[in-house]
């Protein structure tokens, strides 16, 4: 660090580790709770690649596995070891125990400078509603955000006071996110610009700084271009509908800091272009106090994903990809709001405020997903077996997804033989009993829909009922029965 002072005003009281402890078991119980509800589409994907991949004879033949984009390896080696049939929680226990971990090491970074930045650090992180939702679902986001942010943390202890062992674990610590997910790279690249402004300012020497970077960065780049290798003409993309990099950004801006970025609005896209803006601030004002972590900001929080925005990815470019920026988008918050309430009354009260308004709007973006979750696929095969005299056949669009989610959640709620999936080539004689409309999101469904079979029949479907989802990830479905299905 090129100033090892504590920034910030130091708020030494005998209540901040308490305080802390009651935050972390917050953080435990927002994660349980937004964990339970169905497993959606993605983490079933995984669950199912996983088991197609060990029905392959070899080890080698499995490996394949891991050049799928829905394949999160240290998530994919976690449902190995839970093995198939346990319940939702069991394979979300990962992730949950990494974002209570998370909210730990946040506390730690800020508490190197005052309790009371340990403390925001803590309470920014635990509240925040894609923090949560993406450290209580069984994919890799949760492990990832973890190793960030200790690899952030390490990083910093290390640069004050170098030593052997703080470099193997900083090693260590990006391998793991690495393997978590993709998007730590970044990460890499932000914590090397922030080592190698720091070591030559400490060495004075282009060879000293590089033989530095060499220890702390040489065994992750050698792992991922090894892989990156091998996966260049192997990759396989699942597939998934369009999304832009720019509102994809302002989603997870919006919805981090509290706001409800599906309400729309003017005011709405204001606040997502206001924010950048308020991070630039932090960034400065950072620097002007010699706090060399502020490169690191500056790249993680604008830079880097600036550029996303800019560069035309071929892929599509979905918020969660947005996420590790976010959570150093609180940590950076977390540091401006420290600094400002070191600033008279004035500054306290304005603190004060900012971190209310930021308390109540997560709560109620938490209240809405925690009312309507991932989805309820489950509930809504219940009531097709409910009301039906029998076995029932179900056709639905988009057919990947919606055949995925009944396929599973019939197994798990021993419906196999009741409820049935028909592809579209299969319903072109007798028509389906029931359809599911997986693309109604926001918008309302038809009370009645027509659908084609065969060559010139057409088929008409009632609206039953609308099983919704809320947030990040999940399917809303809108539940059709035919209507002379009716017994």
């Amino acid at each position: 660090m090129a100033d090892d002072q504590p920034t910030g005003v130091s708020f030494r009281f005998p209540g901040a580790v308490l305080l802390l402890g009651v935050l972390l078991a917050a953080a435990a119980a927002i994660r349980l709770v937004a964990a339970d509800g169905d497993l959606w589409l993605d983490e079933i994907w995984s669950l199912d690649n996983l088991a197609l991949a060990m029905t392959w004879p070899t080890l080698g033949d499995r490996v394949a596995l891991l050049f799928h984009d829905n394949t999160h390896p240290v998530n994919t080696l976690y449902l190995a070891l839970v093995g198939p049939g346990a319940g939702p929680l069991a394979y979300r226990a990962l992730s949950v125990f990494a974002g209570v971990a998370t909210v730990a090491v946040a506390a730690a970074i800020g508490w190197r400078r005052t309790p009371l930045q340990g403390l925001i650090s803590a309470g920014l992180v635990s509240v925040s509603y894609p923090m949560v939702h993406y450290s209580s679902e069984a994919r890799g986001y949760g492990v990832m955000l973890l190793a960030a942010l200790a690899a952030a943390w390490l990083m910093e202890t290390y640069l004050e006071r170098p030593g052997r062992l703080k470099a193997v674990a900083f090693a260590a610590v990006s391998l793991l996110g690495l393997a978590s997910h993709p998007t730590f790279l970044p990460v890499l690249a932000a914590l090397g610009a922030w080592a190698a402004m720091a070591l030559y300012s400490r060495h004075g020497s282009a060879v000293s700084t590089a033989a530095g970077l060499v220890v702390l960065f040489g065994a992750p780049l050698i792992a991922f271009e090894a892989f990156a290798i091998v996966a260049w003409n192997n990759w396989m993309i699942g597939g998934a509908p369009p999304a832009d990099a720019a509102g994809s950004a302002a989603i997870l801006t919006l919805l981090t800091f509290g706001i409800d970025a599906y309400g729309g609005g003017a005011a709405i896209h204001a606040l997502a272009l206001a924010a950048p803006a308020l991070g630039a601030l932090t960034v400065w004002w950072l620097a002007r106090r010699g706090d060399a972590s502020w490169v690191f900001f500056l790249l993680m929080v604008l830079v880097f994903p600036l550029a996303l925005i800019v560069i035309e990815s071929p892929w599509p470019v979905w918020p969660r990809y947005f996420i590790v920026h976010g959570l150093f988008a609180l940590i950076l918050a977390a540091r401006g709001l420290s600094l400002l309430a070191g600033q008279g009354a004035a500054g306290k009260a304005m603190a004060a405020v900012a971190l209310a308004g930021f308390a109540i709007g997560n709560a109620l973006l938490l209240d809405s997903f925690f009312a309507a979750g991932r989805g309820h696929y489950g509930q809504a095969l219940d009531l097709i077996a409910d009301r039906s005299p029998g076995p029932v056949t179900v056709a639905g669009y988009p057919e990947f997804s919606v055949a995925t989610l009944i396929v599973h959640h019939a197994r798990a709620r021993g419906l196999e033989g009741t409820v049935s999936f028909v592809p579209v080539a299969e319903d072109a004689g007798p028509p389906a009993d029931w359809f599911i409309d997986g693309r109604s999101g926001r918008q309302r469904p038809k009370p009645v829909i027509y659908r084609t079979h065969g060559r010139s029949g057409v088929a008409a479907y009632r609206l039953v009922e609308v099983f919704p989802h809320w947030g990040l990830s999940g399917t809303t479905w809108a539940l059709y029965r035919r209507r002379e299905a009716r017994p």
